[in-house]
């Protein structure tokens, strides 16, 4: 077989398969649902002490977690998390053994297991997300 014709084959294979990490997820109605996000690498501070508020999941490549100021932040995933978008509860597992959550730390769910986070960042609140209510006094 020509060196060419299998050099083309090959690339075309890598270039299929690359951009499937970074193709935006998709909502139950079909929807495109790209987070947006707005800054460099972030964590959230005493995330180990009720720093997390909320999260969003919308599907096994990351999620979208509320910090207690009211910032949104989205978490991309090491590898996809098979059934994270169905779990009710996470548990918030810290980076580095000080209780602040960034691009070392994983989420744990009974329905997922462990999933590691390769990045935390900034981002837009996730598609009908309701604005955190202020703290009563």
């Amino acid at each position: 077989m020509n060196i060419r014709i299998v050099l083309g084959l090959t690339l075309l294979a890598v270039s299929a398969a690359l951009p499937a990490a970074d193709k935006p997820s998709a909502n139950s109605k079909g929807a495109s649902v790209a987070p947006v996000l707005t800054g460099p690498e972030a964590s959230i501070p005493f995330a180990n002490q009720g720093g997390i508020y909320d999260f969003h999941v919308e599907d096994e490549l990351g999620l979208w977690v509320q910090a207690r100021s009211g910032q949104w932040y989205y978490g991309k995933f090491l590898t996809p998390c098979l059934g994270i978008q169905f779990a009710i509860t996470l548990g918030f597992v810290p980076g580095g053994g000080i209780g602040t959550f960034d691009r070392w730390s994983s989420v744990v769910s009974h329905q997922a297991g462990k999933c590691t986070l390769t990045s935390l960042r900034a981002a837009e609140p996730p598609p009908g997300a309701k604005p955190k209510k202020a703290p009563s006094p």
